[in-house]
């Protein structure tokens, strides 16, 4: 005869995988530490938002408002900005899933503009950009991005100054100024996607016309699309893009 002694557990079965983090709820937190979602009052997410978790390198959310995390979530606080919004500094929120997020509140008199914006691609998304940050954020290559939120953070009164203390590329002291690359070459720059020569971009652009731009250290490792016909391979390339920033 088989006897089957039953033993008494300290923990439940619910308890124990609660404990080793296997139930649903536990699992949602696992995952949601790696990504965080920008939403707007509806619970929308909103796409091409700056976002920073403490000291981290700064990201930009895709079109469903999510940006990946470089390190799992551990309270730090959390920097995001979204033209046509009110800038968000605090700690993450989790939602019922686990999942975090944060809350960015609409600016006064722009619903309207953000709603239209948020049901079309804007200027900007039509140029590739977004899809170039988030390629090179996934080691694609190298590069340094300059987004709406970014420029108009920043106070500058020709748009050379925008360049300073950039990782890729060196403000040259003459005038009209220039900028330049790795080995003291010129950059090759493109002003919406066509190459400007010969000129210094303070002379043809304001800082106001525009709306992003992209920095590489080299034309032959920068993205395919934007490799000009040009005999600078080794030097830096410098894409920018012109505008309503939105």
């Amino acid at each position: 005869m088989l006897l089957v002694t039953r033993i008494k557990m300290p923990f439940s079965a619910m308890q124990l995988l609660a404990a080793i983090g296997l139930t649903a709820g536990a699992a949602g937190v696992a995952s949601g530490q790696d990504s965080l979602r920008v939403i707007d009052a509806t619970g929308r997410g909103i796409p091409y938002a700056l976002v920073q978790v403490g000291r981290d390198t700064p990201s930009v959310t895709d079109s469903a408002g999510v940006v990946r995390l470089r390190t799992p979530y551990g309270g730090a606080r959390v920097n995001a900005r979204r033209i046509g919004y009110a800038p968000f500094d605090s700690v993450a929120s989790r939602g019922a899933d686990g999942a975090l997020f944060v809350r960015l509140l609409g600016t006064s008199g722009t619903l309207d503009t953000l709603r239209t914006v948020a049901e079309s691609r804007t200027p900007l998304e039509l140029t590739g950009f977004y899809t170039r940050v988030r390629r090179a954020a996934s080691g694609s290559y190298r590069g340094e991005f300059v987004t709406p939120e970014e420029l108009e953070q920043r106070q500058a009164g020709v748009l050379t100054q925008l360049f300073y203390g950039r990782q890729f590329v060196t403000v040259g002291r003459t005038r009209p100024v220039v900028l330049t690359g790795r080995g003291g070459c010129l950059m090759e720059i493109l002003v919406d996607g066509r190459v400007l020569r010969d000129q210094s971009i303070d002379e043809v652009l304001s800082v106001a016309e525009v709306m992003a731009m992209e920095i590489y250290p080299s034309t032959a490792n920068a993205p395919s699309e934007l490799i000009p016909l040009t005999n600078r391979g080794s030097c830096g390339l410098v894409a920018i893009w012109t505008g309503p920033r939105r």
